[in-house]
Parts: C-alpha cells; sequence; structure tokens
C-alpha cells in the first residue's frame, strides 16, 4: 500500500508540473502562473483526496466569462487564498480557494487524473464555514434571517461573543465614469449587521449602531463620542471594538 500511494504521490508532482500547460480554462480571463510550489500543491492534494477523503471535489466547474472588465470579481485580489473549509460536516484543511463577490461563490482549485487544472465552484448549501488570515466566513440562508437589508449568502464574522458583527461584502459590474469610455469595472460593496438577541440591524450609522444596543443607549452613545469612533474609515475594526464594549458592561 505504501509502494501504491508513493507512486501516486509521484504522479500528482507530475500533473502539478504539466497541468497549468495543459488543462488551463479558456473561459477564464485570469490565470495562475506556473506554481513555484508544485510539490507542496501535490502534497496537499494528496493529503485531502487520501486522508480525507475526496467529498471537497464534488462541485461544478467554475468559469467566469467577462473578460472586457476590468478589475477582479474575487475578494482581497486575484491571488489563491490557502485556508481551511467546513464542507459537509467534513474539515478540509490547507486548501486553495478564492471567493467570487460577484457571484457569491467559493471556488477552489484541483488538477485531475488526465492532469488538467480545473477551477471548481462549491455546492454554496453544503459550505459551513471557510476562512484564512483571520476571515471567518459562514453561510446564512434569509430563512434564518429577520432583517430588511439581508440576504442568503456569505457573512465574514467580524465578532463573536454575547453579540455577533457581520459583514457582507459584494461586488457589481459598473460603467466607467468616463462618459466617452465604454469600459465597465468591477467596484465592491459592503454591508454590516450587529445581532444582538435574535435582532439583527443593519449598521449604516451610529445612529443604527445605537439601535442595535437600545439596551444600553446611554453607555453606548457616550463611547462612541469618546472614542471618536469612525465607521466610514474603518468600520470593521470599529464595530467589532463597540461590540466588545457592549459585551464588557453587560457582564458588570
Amino acid at each position: 500500500m505504501r509502494i501504491v500511494h508513493r507512486k501516486l504521490l509521484i504522479v500528482l508532482l507530475m500533473v502539478c508540473r504539466q497541468g497549468m500547460l495543459l488543462g488551463q480554462d479558456a473561459a477564464e480571463p485570469h490565470h495562475l502562473p506556473y506554481p513555484e510550489d508544485a510539490l507542496e500543491q501535490a502534497v496537499i492534494f494528496y493529503k485531502n483526496t487520501l486522508r480525507q477523503g475526496i467529498g471537497l471535489y464534488n462541485g461544478g466547474e467554475y468559469s467566469f466569462k467577462y473578460p472586457d472588465i476590468k478589475g477582479t470579481p474575487f475578494f482581497e485580489g486575484q491571488d489563491w487564498k490557502m485556508g481551511t473549509i467546513v464542507y459537509g460536516g467534513q474539515v478540509y484543511k490547507n486548501v486553495h480557494m478564492k471567493l467570487d463577490n460577484f457571484k457569491d461563490l467559493l471556488v477552489i482549485n484541483y488538477y485531475d487524473s488526465k492532469g488538467y487544472f480545473h477551477y471548481l465552484q462549491l455546492i454554496t448549501e453544503r459550505i459551513e464555514r471557510f476562512g484564512w488570515d483571520g476571515h471567518n466566513f459562514i453561510y446564512l440562508k434569509t430563512d434564518s434571517l429577520r432583517s430588511p437589508g439581508m440576504r442568503s449568502g456569505f457573512y465574514d464574522v467580524l465578532y463573536d461573543g454575547g453579540v455577533r458583527v457581520l459583514a457582507r461584502y459584494a461586488k457589481t459590474i459598473q460603467k466607467n465614469d468616463d462618459f466617452e469610455s465604454q469600459t465597465r469595472k468591477f467596484a465592491e460593496k459592503e454591508y454590516y449587521f450587529i445581532e444582538n438577541k435574535g435582532n439583527i440591524v443593519r449598521i449604516r450609522n451610529k445612529s443604527s449602531v445605537r439601535q442595535a444596543f437600545a439596551d444600553r443607549e446611554k453607555e453606548i452613545r457616550a463611547y462612541l463620542k469618546k472614542q471618536k469612533i469612525k465607521l466610514k474609515i474603518r468600520p470593521a475594526k470599529e464595530l467589532a471594538a463597540v461590540a466588545a464594549y457592549y459585551d464588557e458592561i453587560n457582564e458588570e
């Protein structure tokens, strides 16, 4: 059995060296460069498929057919992120992934048995959570939410204590500001929410923050003023800080 596994690992390494040349998806406008860490990718794929099962690699083929649009549909740029996914109740570590904020899809990459490189979109409803570098995304269904402005999709958990702060990132296609130009580009939008005692409030300004913490409105108002909270400049960090303060005074 060890000999078979060793041979398979060698084959995977050869696949990693040849896959980019043989199997790039013609429909995908952005291609990965030749992977310098081919051996590392082969080992990761080997571990994920043999030791954790092949359950992660059962989504549909992903393609993006908008080569005339400037920018990227992916969260935090075009590069692949190395992180962990909980998918169908199974934990998968060291997975290369991208979050498509235009289609609201999680994409991973892999090489098939013939050495072709693929983009695979995971089945959204089977994704429980995933993350990398401090981001912790969860999938929420509309049926479980009771707040205007929220929809089913991926939410970044910015703070999770007695209350929860959530962020949803979306991308839209906009025309260039230049009237004479016909080019289009991706524009990112961010939406923030606070969940407190079963109620979810979309955060647009300081007034909505006070609304989310209505039971301690006086203390929250004073905190916002004293700390000079600036939601327009750094909303994620500031909202997490306010939520932590609210939990702190509730424990007193």
